[in-house]
């Protein structure tokens, strides 16, 4: 599968559209409710335009995906040259990134509702979305939150993501590279400011 696609009426929040694009899906996404925010330029999705009616009794507007958009957006998707479907996967790779280096970080800083969070972003990524591209059960993520093994959640962030030092396994998999560093590809994500930690 190469893209997914979520036409909606409304919604507080999606969250396929979140597992479609830590998958390194393009998203086609109906741009009301809760997809305006997928539709921003900085989210790397397709928006799909809508018509508006209204819900039986409360009145609450709702959202009817046009199918000449969906139709629209796909054959975009069908001629997308291959680098631009990479640089919408890197994007959230380095998202998925962030996730992990956030929860390691700011292990001393986060409140437990905060890493109970993103526990859940990072567990429920890695069980619906990086498994099936590697092909395989995945589930050390999960393992060292579980066991508070950060050190070892660094490894395995390193292992799927990439560092200074080498390519990660999605990186390869899915042929792309975060950017360029001094003229040559950078095949590592981003690094996270360490927290300000208040005295």
């Amino acid at each position: 599968m190469n893209v997914y696609c979520h036409p909606f009426t409304s919604g507080g929040q999606e969250i396929p559209i979140q597992e479609a694009k830590l998958a390194e899906l393009i998203t086609l996404v109906t741009n009301y409710s809760c997809g305006e925010e997928m539709c921003e330029p900085e989210a790397q999705s397709l928006a799909l335009d809508w018509t508006e009616y209204r819900e039986h009794q409360t009145e609450f507007i709702k959202a009817s995906t046009n199918p000449s958009s969906i139709a629209k957006q796909l054959t975009k998707v069908f001629k997308m040259k291959p680098s631009k479907k990479a640089e919408m996967g890197k994007s959230f790779s380095q998202l998925y990134s962030y996730a992990i280096q956030r929860y390691i970080k700011g292990a001393y800083v986060l409140t437990e509702k905060q890493k109970a969070e993103l526990k859940t972003v990072l567990v429920e990524t890695e069980k619906s979305c990086i498994g099936k591209i590697l092909g395989l059960q995945q589930k050390r993520i999960q393992k060292w939150i579980e066991q508070d093994g950060l050190d070892k959640l660094t490894v395995e962030h390193d292992r799927l993501l990439g560092n200074s030092e080498k390519s990660g396994e999605l990186v390869k998999m899915l042929r792309f590279s975060y950017g360029e560093q001094g003229g040559e590809k950078r095949e590592w994500p981003l690094q996270l400011s360490e927290p300000k930690v208040e005295k």
